[in-house]
């Protein structure tokens, strides 16, 4: 973008210092588009606005919801770089938003909101990233029916209506988009940049090679990303003659205390059950160099970090077969694709476990294959070019 001066909003109503994925990456976005000319505006809500918003999603979810702040300002100025970043009240936003060319805000439900309430009129265009399911494919409980109930409602076509653009990151939700609302989806994948990590240090040659097979699980301690299912895993597996030969490392926590004390009481009652709390983005390479194999047992997901995390490290994957993990691996030859099940899991952890003790190399193989893969297709240089093109196309059209 040198030398074009493209001025871009990012708005993200929620704290920066939250750390959570899409925190992550708003924050890479601003830094990566400043870096190549473009004047960024990242636009998130102060403390106070966050404590009243907070309330409201308690409502929602019917349960004391509390925030917790995972890095500090410090941290999170550093990495956002030379772009402007303002964490102000919400009666603040509209002003600010309407000094850029071009917006750019994620698919939540309340975020488009606000912008409705601000006039999109009185807005620049605006461009919608996918980072909330559209539609969780597993619905369980009550809040996940209401949730697929308001995105596919008359309320949330009304909220999408007036977007220059939406930008999804996988297959699965271009064609939700297009078929449910009739609206343009392009496709640009979420860049990734294993560096940051020293995720791209690991040796994928050292998978299957110690005596127990070692498993990690990062991520949020909540339902969505399965961690329930994770533990009933672990329980269904201690009563198998291979347990004692499998290491399992437990990375994250969550708002949800059940969660929490399940994860320490495994952590007492197995000695080969690790649970580590949450780990920095800086530490977590070590985790990845650790491990031969990687769970993700997500109910529902746009696209997954860890998913390029390990595919970044050369580590193999177990994923459920939901959009996001299915736009990453090449069922068998990146990772694996399974049904969302205990037995599921559980029954592919045996296999791998077979395979380690019969072939090692095999899993070798297939952590190299997935990280020429992720490499590839999620290269952060390309990505942003898409998204410089993206932004400036969507600007100029509003001229």
């Amino acid at each position: 973008m040198r030398k074009k001066n493209l001025r871009v909003g990012l708005f993200l109503p929620a704290l920066l210092t939250y750390g959570g994925g899409v925190e992550k990456y708003f924050i890479e976005l601003a830094r990566n588009l400043t870096e190549r000319g473009a004047e960024v505006n990242l636009i998130t809500i102060d403390e106070a606005s966050s404590q009243k918003i907070v309330k409201l999603w308690s409502l929602y979810y019917g349960q004391k919801v509390a925030v917790t702040q995972r890095e500090t300002k410090a941290e999170v100025s550093r990495k956002i770089g030379l772009a402007n970043w303002h964490s102000i009240p919400l009666r603040k936003m509209k002003s600010l938003l309407k000094k850029n060319q071009v917006i750019y805000v994620k698919n939540e439900f309340y975020d488009l909101f606000l912008l409705k309430l601000m006039g999109l009129k009185n807005l620049p265009p605006i461009v919608v990233g996918v980072h909330t399911a559209i539609k969780i494919p597993f619905v369980g409980c009550f809040h996940n029916k209401l949730h697929n109930f308001l995105y596919a409602s008359p309320l949330y076509r009304w909220l999408l209506r007036g977007a220059g653009l939406v930008q999804v990151p996988n297959r699965d939700d271009q064609r939700l988009i297009e078929e449910r609302f009739g609206l343009k989806a392009i496709l640009i994948h979420h860049p990734f940049e294993a560096e940051t990590t020293g995720i791209s240090r690991v040796k994928s040659e050292l998978i299957g090679t110690h005596r127990c097979l070692r498993f990690l699980f990062v991520g949020r301690f909540v339902e969505q990303k399965g961690i329930d299912i994770l533990f009933a895993v672990i329980k269904a597996l201690s009563t198998e003659k291979i347990f004692s030969k499998l290491h399992f490392r437990l990375a994250g926590q969550g708002d949800n205390q059940v969660y929490q004390r399940e994860a320490v009481n495994l952590g007492k009652e197995f000695e080969n059950v690790d649970y580590l709390g949450y780990v920095p983005n800086s530490k977590i390479g070590r985790h990845y160099s650790w491990t031969d194999i990687v769970l993700v047992p997500s109910r529902h997901e746009t696209v997954n970090f860890v998913v390029l995390e390990a595919g970044a490290a050369g580590r193999v994957v177990i994923a459920s077969d939901i959009p996001g993990p299915r736009e990453i691996i090449v069922d068998r030859k990146t990772g694996f694709l399974i049904n969302l099940s205990v037995e599921a899991f559980v029954k592919k952890i045996e296999e791998l476990f077979r395979i380690k003790e019969q072939e090692p190399a095999a899993l070798a193989k297939i952590g190299r294959a997935a990280r020429k893969q992720v490499t590839a297709n999620f290269n952060p240089q390309k990505i942003y070019q898409q998204f410089e093109r993206m932004l400036l196309s969507v600007a100029k059209e509003a001229l």
